[in-house]
């Protein structure tokens, strides 16, 4: 889905290696400094946002990569 040059990379928990390979792939695709992190309400068994984090490491991406998504700001809250 992509609106207004933004794109939403939804990674679900379930998924194998190589669903999570090209998850990786097209998050150095889009730019990892245009990544933001975002979790479903912890409620109706989604995971709370620390678990949500946890589970989000397993996609393939470097230390380095995952702190800049972490670090990461929407420029409208700047």
């Amino acid at each position: 889905m992509a609106v207004l040059g933004t794109a939403l990379i939804l990674v679900a928990s379930e998924g194998g290696r190589t669903t999570k390979k090209l998850i990786a792939s097209r998050i150095r695709q889009l730019g990892i400094d245009r990544v933001l992190f975002g979790s479903d309400a912890a409620t109706g068994g989604n995971l709370a946002p620390r678990e949500a984090w946890v589970e989000f490491h397993k996609v393939p991406l470097t230390e380095a990569e995952f702190r800049t998504i972490a670090n990461n700001v929407a420029p409208y809250m700047r």
